[in-house]
C-alpha cells in the first residue's frame, strides 16, 4: 500500500495510526481520547523517525522514487547522518540519481575507507553513470585489501566485459572459481551484452569440462535451437 507523500509524514502516519486504532479498538482508549491524540501534532524528532520507518518499508517492497521523498524528508528535519547516507545512496541509484548516489557513497567512504561493501556499492555506481575508470581503480582497491573478496572479482570481470576485456575477464574469474564456471559466466555476461555467438563459444568451453554446470547445456542448447 502506498501513501500520498505530498501530505507530509505527519498526516501519513496517522493516516496509518487510525487504520490499526479501528483494528486494536476493544483495547483502546475512549473515541474521544483517540481524536485528542490524533490531533496532537508531532514533534520534528518524532515525524522524521516516521518518515525513515516508512521509507524502510517502502525501500523493501521498492518502491524507490517515494522512499527518496520521505528519507530526503527525514534529513530535512535534522542533522544529516551516516545512517541516512546507507539507506539514500542506493535508494538513488535506483531511480538515476547517480550524480547524488555517489556523492553520497563518496561521503560515507570518507569517513569508512576501509568499508569494502561501501566501496564496492560506490563502484557499481560509478559503472551504472558510465564512469569506468573510477569503478576500475575503487574494485582494485577492494581486491588489493581482500584478495578473495568474490563480489569485488566478479564486479571487476563485469566491468572488463563491458570494457572488452574479455581474456583478462576470464582470468579475474579464474582466480575464485574453476574454468568450467568462469567460462559458464563469462558465456552470460556475453549473452547479456547480445553477442549471442560468443556467449555460445563460451558454453560450449564450459560444457566441454567433465564438471561442467548443468546450465551452461541448457543455455548452449537453447542458443543452438533458436526458436
Amino acid at each position: 500500500m502506498l501513501f500520498p507523500i505530498a501530505s507530509g509524514c505527519a498526516q501519513l502516519s496517522l493516516s496509518a495510526k487510525r487504520e490499526w486504532s479501528d483494528l486494536l479498538s476493544p483495547f483502546s482508549s475512549s473515541s474521544e481520547e483517540r481524536r485528542e491524540y490524533r490531533n496532537k501534532p508531532l514533534s520534528k524528532s518524532e515525524e522524521r523517525k516516521l518518515c525513515i520507518e516508512t521509507a524502510e518499508q517502502l525501500t523493501r517492497r521498492q518502491h524507490w522514487t517515494e522512499a527518496v521523498q520521505l528519507y530526503e524528508k527525514a534529513e530535512s528535519l535534522g542533522k544529516p547522518t551516516q545512517a541516512l547516507d546507507r539507506e539514500l545512496a542506493p535508494a538513488l541509484a535506483a531511480i538515476g540519481r547517480h550524480p547524488d548516489a555517489i556523492d553520497r557513497y563518496t561521503r560515507l567512504l570518507d569517513k569508512n575507507p576501509k568499508d569494502s561493501d561501501i566501496q564496492i556499492n560506490l563502484a557499481w555506481t560509478l559503472m551504472e553513470s558510465g564512469n569506468f575508470a573510477q569503478a576500475e581503480g575503487h574494485l582494485r582497491q577492494v581486491i588489493e585489501r581482500e584478495p578473495k573478496k568474490q563480489v569485488a572479482i566478479s564486479n571487476l570481470a563485469l566491468l572488463l566485459v563491458q570494457t572488452g576485456r574479455t581474456d583478462e575477464a576470464f582470468q579475474t574469474f579464474c582466480s575464485i572459481m574453476n574454468e568450467s564456471v568462469a567460462h559458464h559466466n563469462m558465456g552470460v555476461l556475453l549473452l547479456e551484452m547480445g553477442h549471442v555467438d560468443r556467449a555460445r563459444t563460451a558454453f560450449a568451453n564450459a560444457a566441454a569440462f567433465q564438471d561442467a554446470p548443468k546450465q551452461s547445456y541448457e543455455f548452449l542448447t537453447a542458443l543452438s535451437n533458436p526458436r
